[in-house]
């Protein structure tokens, strides 16, 4: 990870916090900092290791983003939420209310649906993707759990370096929020 996209970026570190949100939002990894490959595979150990069990109940897309944005209050980085999900969200008026504050506070929402499951729709005008308003995001869809990986890499590629596709070993687990602090 760090060394196919944060070196290859204009960042030389990446502060990673992770939320999992389902009716609620869990913190489960906060300012995890990226620094070299050992500090990467950290992070993605986190996930395959089974630490974090899956949490129940409806899609609460505005709890996430609005506690991801309160998590980023007074840092002055570049800052981007990302969510992953396969759910439809509980409300998406309050969705895009988070997400047009988090804008407004600086903060890139971008956002990969999984499955069939997913509106696409809903997640496309929920970053703002091709528009040309501050802070638009972009939305991916892996039609399958297993074209999760690829699309995520492809997403980070997106994020972190500006190129669509290098490769990385990180799994992430389904309907979190991941959000990204870079550093330049």
């Amino acid at each position: 990870f760090y060394a196919d996209y944060i070196l290859a970026s204009p960042y030389d570190t990446v502060i990673v916090d992770v939320y999992q949100f389902a009716s609620g939002v869990v913190a489960e990894v906060l300012d995890h900092t990226i620094t070299d490959n050992a500090t990467a595979a950290a992070l993605g150990n986190l996930f395959t290791t089974g630490n974090m069990g899956q949490t129940g109940g409806s899609t609460n897309t505005a709890l996430a983003i609005s506690t991801a944005v309160a998590g980023l209050t007074g840092i002055g980085l570049d800052k981007t939420i990302d969510i992953s999900t396969d759910g439809f969200p509980n409300s998406q008026a309050t969705a895009f209310i988070a997400a047009d504050a988090a804008r407004a506070a600086g903060v890139t929402v971008n956002a990969l649906g999984i499955g069939a499951g997913v509106n696409a729709a809903f997640l496309s005008q929920l970053t703002k993707d091709g528009q040309a308003v501050p802070f638009a995001g972009f939305y991916l869809q892996a039609a399958t759990f297993a074209e999760f990986q690829a699309t995520l890499e492809t997403k980070f590629g997106k994020e972190i370096t500006g190129i669509p596709e290098p490769t990385m070993l990180l799994l992430m687990a389904l309907a979190l929020a991941l959000l990204i602090n870079r550093n330049r």
